[in-house]
């Protein structure tokens, strides 16, 4: 037990003076080398910070997240391509509209299957999921290629709906 009578200095900075010592092993830090945890402040070894688990996925969840997207996104794409090769002069609208809508529910569909979680990587994933979608259905049929800027506010829409 350290004597608080007597200056005490920090472990691992011994110019500075401390008095406040880690919630786990007790070692002096001072605020330089503090880690703030649940449970108090700890030193650098022992203060590993921990990570929110609602936006951490395994890999078999960013797995799934990325089949899903993808096939969300060619599904809803191809449908979108028989609707707007069908349906003549509505099919310009549908082609400014369809894609955001596409968009929003890929997202939701990525953010489902990866268990209700958000974070950057999946949000990525949807987005490129949508876009990805639209170029494989613009390969497919060149006459649909019109609702690119759709696309783009779909991929931004699927993009938001799973960041965090």
């Amino acid at each position: 037990m350290v004597d608080l009578r007597d200056p005490t200095y920090c472990k691992r900075h011994p110019q500075t003076e401390s008095y406040l010592g880690c919630s786990r092993c007790g070692d002096l830090i001072c605020s330089q080398c503090l880690v703030q945890t649940p449970v108090g402040a700890r030193c650098p070894e022992h203060g590993e910070s921990l990570r929110n688990p609602m936006t951490q996925t395994s890999n078999s969840e960013m797995t799934r997240a990325i089949m899903v997207g993808v096939g969300t996104s060619l599904g809803l794409h191809l449908l979108y391509a028989v609707m707007y090769l069908t349906l003549g002069a509505l099919g310009t609208i549908l082609a400014i509209f369809a894609p955001m809508a596409i968009g929003y529910f890929v997202g939701e569909a990525v953010y489902r299957s990866s268990g209700y979680t958000r974070n950057k990587n999946l949000a990525w994933v949807a987005a490129g999921s949508v876009l990805g979608g639209f170029v494989m259905m613009a390969l497919l049929f060149p006459g649909v290629a019109i609702g690119i800027f759709g696309v783009l506010i779909g991929g931004y829409v699927a993009y938001t709906r799973v960041r965090p």
